[in-house]
């Protein structure tokens, strides 16, 4: 796959990072500490989809204990008396009111992940057992907690969802590790495959050439169809012509495989 993906990102050069907006917001993102942790510089779309999730999980991170703390606050005279699963249910509905104006996901196992820089489950106490920030050792993360970051693709596909994210995921698989990615500019598609990522720049092409014949991409990529992927890719966004012969011997060759 990454041998004919190749061809196709060699015809069409990524324009993403000549917008003096993204440019000027890449380095914005990158003065965040946390952001820094995972990469110095972004170099790639993907990067500043991710950079952007990041600065989301710190908002809803501090919306929370934020709510969490002003509620406490203000019944300490109850907090003395009633033991920890109380103190979990009596500040459930009002974090439910804050909760709504959070995005977040949902994954396997139907636990809500609104801190995605933070494993399945942190993000359970920050979600469902709240009072768990009255113990030192948890409410030592409000302001240490680079320890307990995870990996961005932890979640897979679930947190490009439409409506959650920066970048618009079309379709998931079943596991969430196939997707195809458009950003809000329409300059580029981001194709992931298991942790394999590549780009194609859509910048230059009318929006109804490449909107109209997405189905017959998006879901011969998402159920592993990597010859007919590649011949209806060639179709919406044709080679240029030195590619051409090395994409049909590729094609030729791996149709004779199957």
């Amino acid at each position: 796959m990454k041998e004919l993906f190749t061809l196709f990102e060699k015809s069409y050069p990524l324009t993403f990072f000549e917008s003096q907006e993204i440019r000027t917001n890449s380095k914005l993102l990158c003065k965040n500490i946390i952001v820094q942790s995972y990469f110095k510089k972004i170099t790639t779309p993907l990067q500043y989809y991710q950079a952007q999730m990041i600065l989301e999980a710190l908002k809803n991170k501090e919306a929370i204990q934020n709510e969490f703390e002003l509620f406490r606050n203000a019944n300490q005279d109850l907090w003395q008396h009633i033991n920890y699963s109380e103190r979990n249910l009596l500040f459930k509905p009002q974090a439910e009111i804050i909760k709504k104006e959070l995005k977040h996901f949902v994954i396997e196992d139907r636990r809500r992940i609104f801190v995605p820089i933070f494993s399945s489950q942190l993000n359970y106490y920050y979600d469902v057992e709240t009072a768990v920030f009255d113990l030192k050792q948890y409410y030592n993360l409000y302001f240490d907690f680079k320890k307990e970051l995870v990996a961005l693709d932890i979640h897979k596909g679930a947190y490009y969802k439409p409506g959650q994210s920066f970048a618009q995921c079309f379709l998931l698989n079943e596991k969430g590790n196939n997707y195809i990615l458009i950003d809000p500019f329409g300059k580029c598609l981001t194709f992931v495959k298991n942790k394999e990522v590549h780009f194609l720049d859509i910048s230059s092409l009318k929006q109804e050439l490449y909107t109209s014949g997405f189905d017959e991409i998006v879901y011969p990529f998402i159920n592993d169809d990597n010859s007919l992927f590649f011949i209806n890719l060639n179709k919406l966004f044709p080679l240029k012509k030195r590619f051409q012969k090395k994409f049909d011997r590729i094609i030729s060759r791996s149709t004779q495989c199957n």
